[in-house]
């Protein structure tokens, strides 16, 4: 699911960060295999998809819930990754990225360009992002402009 960017003058875009790097698992690749990836890039989430596909992306909190469910870890990902991930082009901002997490309940969006996956950006790069930016003023306009629905979609 792609969000359309804003400008917020004074607070960074998402070019401006260093993003993650887009870490994959092919289509065929199993729950096992997803884990591995993770572990071992120590990323909480992959793409699966080929590099540069946007296709879907599996987390942690999907491979703990269907392992906790009783699903075998030779089980494609595929089937248990979301499609249609939050994905926000790499020029929209990190107030764009905050806004969509929290209203998302999510902690990573996929970085895009040209409809490419170039990037992950979490929830800790974008508080990072903002709190660099503090200051009377700036912190006015960041509260102005973000919009938070209610925190039952909040996991911790």
């Amino acid at each position: 699911m792609a969000v359309k960017p804003s400008h917020v003058a004074g607070v960074p875009r998402l070019s401006e960060l260093r993003l993650r790097a887009v870490v994959s698992v092919g289509p065929a690749g199993t729950v096992d295999r997803g884990a591995r990836v993770m572990r071992a890039h120590g990323w909480p989430s992959v793409v699966v998809g080929e590099p540069g596909e946007l296709i879907s992306v599996v987390t942690e909190r999907d491979l703990t819930a269907a392992l906790a469910d009783g699903l075998d870890t030779g089980t494609p990902v595929r089937e248990v990754a979301a499609p249609n991930p939050l994905s926000l082009p790499i020029v929209a901002t990190v107030l764009d990225a905050a806004t969509v997490m929290l209203g998302a309940g999510v902690r990573h969006v996929v970085v895009t360009l040209d409809r490419q996956a170039v990037g992950v950006v979490s929830m800790r790069d974008v508080l990072a992002a903002l709190v660099r930016q503090v200051n009377p003023e700036g912190v006015l306009t960041l509260v102005e402009q973000v919009v938070v629905d209610v925190p039952e979609h909040w996991s911790g």
